[in-house]
């Protein structure tokens, strides 16, 4: 099986040339299915098909190594920020990157310096910053709304990781609430790895 890199951008001239690539097999198989009686020709656009596809994967390749970013544990992260709200396994996570649960933590690990469940706990712990501003919607609801499973739990970790408990948090720095202050204070900015 061949996986391709999930939200990988490519530079402008890699961009040109894998549709170069692509264009010229989109020809042969044309010019495959429009002539040809004999029995050689296709033996040979088959092979000439085979070798720009694998032109194409090693270009792809080429550019996941000098990026230098690790596609399982990018692929993880896009994957935490999309589904941060929904119910968590790092085996279900492995299984949709076709990897190993211990390889994908190693591999996140190197590449953010926490493993995948810290960085998901951050993830919702940011959301709920940005929804705690919001002075209708229950610390609870906030809870359960960016993914934690106990309002009890949510409150532990928001307190253990902004040293204010939710309630806390959100009359000191609630807009117009007394006593506030305007400073953003969230967990840890996500950056795109590039």
């Amino acid at each position: 099986m061949i996986s391709l890199p999930l939200h990988q951008a490519l530079s402008e001239e890699i961009a040109q040339n894998a549709i170069s690539i692509m264009k010229q097999l989109e020809t042969s198989l044309i010019n495959y299915f429009t002539s040809s009686n004999t029995h050689i020709k296709p033996a040979i656009n088959a092979c000439h098909k085979q070798e720009l596809f694998l032109h194409l994967l090693n270009m792809l390749c080429v550019k996941l190594k000098l990026s230098g970013v690790n596609d399982i544990a990018y692929a993880a992260l896009q994957f935490l920020i999309a589904h941060y709200m929904e119910p968590f396994t790092l085996e279900k996570l492995a299984k949709i990157l076709n990897c190993h649960p211990t390889h994908l933590i190693r591999c996140f690990k190197k590449q953010y310096g926490i493993p995948p469940t810290q960085m998901l706990i951050k993830i919702r712990l940011n959301r709920a910053c940005s929804l705690l501003m919001n002075p209708e919607i229950s610390i609870t609801s906030i809870a359960y709304s960016v993914g934690f499973s106990s309002a009890s739990y949510f409150c532990k970790q928001f307190k253990k990781n902004f040293q204010y408990s939710p309630k806390e948090y959100r009359s000191k720095f609630l807009p117009d609430a007394p006593g506030s202050q305007t400073h953003d204070y969230t967990a840890t900015t996500l950056q795109d790895p590039q």
